[in-house]
Order: structure tokens, then C-alpha cells, then sequence
């Protein structure tokens, strides 16, 4: 799974193997200021400019 995040907040999930977009997250809490995860973990951090979220994030390969 390949995570980028952008100014606009959203957050954008990517196959790593192809590269192909798989979803989008925006939790409308402003700007983007930090993003963070532990390699391995389905879980990520994610800073804004008003709040935090925690998020777990489940790939097809973990739903199994």
C-alpha cells in the first residue's frame, strides 16, 4: 500500500505492486500536516490542521 497525502487533505490510496489508485479518504479537518505509519501496521496517523485521525486500513490481502 502506497499512502500520499496533499494540501487539500485528502489522502490517497495506492496499490504498491501496480500502482493503481484504490481509495480516498478526506476528513475535512483542513490542511494536511503530517502523515505517519508504522511499515507492516494496517494503521495510520494523520494530522490536520483542526484535529487528528486514526485510522486502520484493511487491503484486500489483510480482509482475507
Amino acid at each position: 500500500m502506497l499512502i500520499t497525502g496533499s494540501r487539500d487533505g485528502s489522502i490517497r490510496l495506492w496499490n504498491s505492486t501496480t500502482f493503481r489508485f484504490e481509495h480516498e479518504l478526506n476528513f475535512d479537518l483542513g490542511s494536511l500536516s503530517s502523515l505517519a505509519c508504522i511499515k507492516g501496521s494496517t494503521r495510520i496517523a494523520i494530522g490536520y490542521e483542526r484535529g487528528l485521525v486514526l485510522a486502520d486500513i484493511c487491503t484486500q490481502e489483510h480482509r482475507a
